[in-house]
């Protein structure tokens, strides 16, 4: 299975808890939000450090 495919599962299983956990932290759903997507972001650029 290739990266992206394993960032894609890895988004599927995860966003929803980690969008929740920065929500309860920050209290701003844009903000959480915004940690979310910049969070898999910086693990899509960084995916061949996991391989």
């Amino acid at each position: 299975m290739s990266s992206t495919l394993d960032l894609e599962a890895l988004f599927r299983d995860a966003a929803g808890d980690v969008y929740a956990y920065a929500r309860t932290l920050l209290r701003d759903d844009g903000a959480a939000e915004d940690v979310t997507a910049q969070a898999f972001e910086r693990a899509h650029r960084r995916r061949q450090r996991y391989d």
